[in-house]
């Protein structure tokens, strides 16, 4: 127990008990205080990758917006319709840009602080996932994307809409983004063990075997590149794979480079408790 619990001879089996007692609710405390401070750095870290982040993806739109415009407001410039179209276009995609970092770094700080809460109401998915594609049709055919729906449950199950469709819109969005022209993006939703399961499967050019493992990371960006010249956050899978786990369900990927991906999550029929 250490010099500073020597015990002088003969000794009350009531001290020694107490003085090992002690021990061991230091040694608690000690593993606790341990634990804490690891959270902490974190936390930290955590809060210095997303001031990085954002200090870094919201110069970039913010510059272009700022050159842009400012070129639309000089007096007596001599741009064509044509050129202010494309400069007009340029400022509405740096603006969608900001809109989606800023929604996702406050998606997720709502997210790792436990205060997101789930609106829960029973229905059946077939219904959104519908929905949710016909959004990104014009988006699938202005790159010669075919989305193909089959959906064959209806069963009724308890999930929030919103959140839901959340991770429906990165799914789509990031299969959108890296398939090529041609291609077919399916969609699906079947029951598998006492389960629904929503598939995206896509064409494009996989997912390489070590980037796997930590693509469900927040800040983590795939080698791969977009199509279409597109940009993400690198925040949104790790999203979609908390907002599923709040469902009490699962985000799977099945990849391999050059065969495509196919994203999959599964919310359980008859989930045994919920406490969102």
């Amino acid at each position: 127990m250490g010099g500073v619990d020597y015990i002088t001879k003969p000794f009350r089996h009531q001290e020694v008990c107490a003085r090992i007692n002690k021990h061991l609710e230091l040694h608690k405390l000690r593993n606790e205080l341990a634990e804490k401070n690891q959270s902490l750095l974190e936390l930290v870290d955590t809060k210095n990758k997303l001031l990085g982040m954002a200090s870094h993806d919201l110069r970039n739109p913010l510059t272009s917006i700022q050159g842009y415009s400012a070129f639309l407001l000089k007096k007596g410039n001599t741009l064509n319709e044509e050129t202010r179209t494309d400069f007009t276009k340029i400022i509405n995609t740096a603006s969608g840009n900001m809109l989606t970092l800023v929604n996702d770094l406050l998606n997720l700080s709502v997210i790792e602080s436990g205060q997101l809460s789930l609106n829960l109401n029973s229905g059946s998915l077939g219904s959104l996932i519908e929905e949710r594609v016909h959004l990104y049709q014009y988006l699938a055919r202005e790159k010669e994307i075919e989305l193909k729906v089959t959906t064959q449950d209806t069963s009724e199950l308890l999930f929030d809409e919103a959140r839901i469709g959340q991770v429906l819109d990165n799914l789509l969005t990031n299969a959108i983004k890296f398939s090529p022209a041609g291609s077919v993006i399916d969609i699906s939703s079947t029951t598998y063990n006492g389960c629904v399961r929503v598939s995206v499967k896509d064409e494009g050019p996989g997912i390489k075997n070590e980037e796997l493992e930590k693509l469900f990371q927040p800040f983590e960006k795939l080698s791969s590149k977009a199509t279409d010249g597109e940009t993400g956050t690198g925040l949104g899978l790790a999203i979609a794979k908390k907002m599923i786990e709040l469902h009490q369900g699962v985000l799977k990927v099945e990849s391999s480079p050059g065969r495509g991906a196919k994203f999959s999550f599964e919310l359980p029929i008859n989930p045994s408790t919920f406490d969102p």
